[in-house]
C-alpha cells in the first residue's frame, strides 16, 4: 500500500508542477532548479534503486548528480558567476584540489569538490532567478518542490510506516527515504524555502506563517532528529520578536499561547524520547571543564554525551593536530577522514578543520562573516530579521551535523546564500532580460 501511495503522490505533484509551470511564465534557470531539486528527492525516496552502485563507483542518485552539474552549465549567467562574492567558492574549490593532490586522496575527494562544483552552480542560478522572476515566483517555483516529501511523510505517518532511528532506535516517519538527518534537512529547507514565499502573499503574514512554522516543527519532531529540530528554533526566535515580541501586549500574549499550545502539543509526541534526547544538554554544560581534555580519558558516559558527538570532535580535532605541518594548514583532503574513523566529524567546521586545516576553517569562518555582512546591508528590515535568523539556524545545523555533505544540505545553503546575496544588492540591479 505505502509503494503505491508513493507513485500517487509522485504523479500528482508532478502534474501539479506542469500546470503551475504552463501557466507561469519562468526563467530556464528557474526550471532547471525545480526539476533537479524535485527529481533529486523522488530519487531519494526509492534508494533501495538509485543508491546502490550501478556503472563502477557510480550510483544512479551520484550520476544524475554528474549529469546535472553538466547541464547547469547550459542555464548559468557568466555575469552572475564572475560575481565577487562568488571567488570565495572558487577559492575554497581550488583548495580542496590542491588538499588532494598534496595528499594523494583525489580519488575519494571528487565527490566532495563535484557537491561544491553543484553548490556554485546551484547558487549562481538561484541568484539569476531571484533577479530575472523575483523573489516571489522563485520561492513558490522552489515551494513546489516540496510537495512531494511533505506528503509522503504525511502518508508514513497516517499509514504507521516508520524508520527506527539509528541512534536510539525510536521511531522516526521519514517517508521511506533513507535517513533521518537527510530528511530533516529536506524539511528544513521547505521551512525555510516556503517563509520567503508566504511574505510576498496577499495574507496575514504573521499569522499564517507561525502556523506554517508550527506545522513543519511537527513534521521535524516526527523526524526525531534532535539536531535539526534545535537549529529550527533561531528561525522562530527572530520570527517572533520581530513580528510579536515588538509589537502591543496583546500580540504578546498571542504569541505566548500559541508557543504554548504548540510546545504542549508537540512534547505529548514521543514524550519519554524526546525528554531523554535533550536531557543531554544540561549534562554538557554542567561538565564543560571535564570534556576539556584527550579522547582517551573521556569515561563511558562522556563519550556517549550527544549521540558521541562531543568525544568525535575531540577525536578528529586531536587528530588534525598531530598531523604534519602542511596538513595542519591544508588539511587531510576531502573525505579522508574514512581511512580513520567509522563517522564523519557531525560539525562542518571540525570536518574543515580536519579536511582542509587551518586554510578551509578560515574560508568556512569568512562565508558566514560574509552572509552576515550582506545580511546588515539589507535595507528592508523584516526581510533582514527573517534572513538573520534562517542563516543563524543553518549555522547551528552545522555545528552538530554536517547538511553541507548532502545534496540536500548543498539546496539549502545554495537557497540561503543567494537570497541572503539577492536582497543585499536589490537596489542595485537591473533585469537581466535573457531568460
Amino acid at each position: 500500500m505505502f509503494e503505491t501511495l508513493k507513485l500517487i503522490a509522485v504523479g500528482a505533484s508532478a502534474l501539479y508542477a506542469l500546470y503551475w509551470f504552463r501557466h507561469n511564465e519562468c526563467s530556464r534557470a528557474l526550471i532547471f532548479i525545480f526539476v533537479l531539486i524535485y527529481f533529486r528527492f523522488v530519487l531519494a525516496s526509492y534508494h533501495e534503486t538509485t543508491f546502490p552502485k550501478v556503472v563502477g563507483p557510480f550510483s544512479i542518485n551520484a550520476l544524475y548528480s554528474i549529469m546535472m552539474i553538466g547541464l547547469a552549465l547550459f542555464f548559468i549567467n557568466l555575469k552572475i558567476f564572475s560575481y565577487r562574492s562568488f571567488t570565495v567558492f572558487k577559492v575554497l574549490i581550488f583548495l580542496m584540489l590542491i588538499s588532494a593532490v598534496i595528499n594523494h586522496t583525489l580519488g575519494q575527494s571528487i565527490p566532495s569538490i563535484i557537491k561544491w562544483l553543484l553548490a556554485l552552480e546551484v547558487m549562481t542560478l538561484f541568484l539569476y532567478a531571484f533577479i530575472q522572476d523575483g523573489p516571489e515566483k522563485t520561492t513558490k517555483a522552489t515551494v513546489i518542490a516540496f510537495i512531494y516529501p511533505v506528503a509522503m511523510q504525511l502518508i508514513s505517518i497516517l499509514t504507521g510506516t516508520v524508520k527506527a532511528n539509528e541512534s536510539d532506535g525510536s521511531a522516526s516517519y521519514i517517508g521511506g527515504f533513507f535517513h533521518e538527518a537527510v530528511f530533516s534537512v529536506i524539511l528544513f529547507t521547505g521551512m525555510v524555502v516556503g517563509i520567503m514565499w508566504l511574505r510576498h502573499l496577499k495574507i496575514n503574514f504573521k499569522q499564517v506563517a507561525i502556523f506554517y512554522m508550527i506545522f513543519f516543527l511537527f513534521l521535524l519532531v516526527m523526524v526525531n532528529y534532535r539536531t535539526t529540530l534545535i537549529s529550527s528554533l533561531p528561525i522562530l526566535a527572530f520570527f517572533a520578536y520581530e513580528h510579536y515580541w515588538k509589537g502591543n501586549i496583546a500580540k504578546k500574549v498571542l504569541f505566548m499561547v500559541l508557543a504554548l499550545i504548540a510546545f504542549s502539543g508537540l512534547m505529548l509526541v514521543n514524550t519519554d524520547k524526546m525528554v531523554e534526547r535533550f536531557s543531554d544538554i544540561p549534562t554538557a554544560l554542567e561538565k564543560s571543564s571535564e570534556l576539556m581534555v584527550a579522547p582517551q580519558y573521556y569515561t563511558r558516559e562522556q563519550r556517549r554525551l550527544f549521540s558521541g558527538r562531543i568525544y568525535l570532535w575531540n577525536r578528529y580535532i586531536t587528530r588534525t593536530n598531530q598531523g604534519t605541518a602542511v596538513q595542519t594548514i591544508i588539511g587531510h583532503g576531502m573525505d579522508s577522514w574514512r581511512e580513520h574513523f567509522l563517522l564523519y566529524a557531525h560539525n562542518t567546521f571540525v570536518s574543515f578543520y580536519y579536511e582542509l586545516g587551518y586554510l578551509g576553517l578560515v574560508i568556512l569562518i569568512y562565508i558566514f562573516a560574509l552572509m552576515f555582512r550582506m545580511i546588515f546591508s539589507i535595507r528592508e528590515k523584516k526581510v533582514r530579521t527573517l534572513l538573520m535568523g534562517m542563516t543563524f539556524s543553518f549555522m547551528v545545523l552545522n555545528l552538530g551535523t554536517m547538511p553541507l555533505w548532502q545534496i540536500e544540505g548543498i539546496f539549502l545553503f545554495s537557497f540561503i546564500f543567494s537570497i541572503v546575496y539577492y536582497y543585499s544588492i536589490k537596489h542595485k540591479l537591473k533585469p537581466l532580460y535573457k531568460r
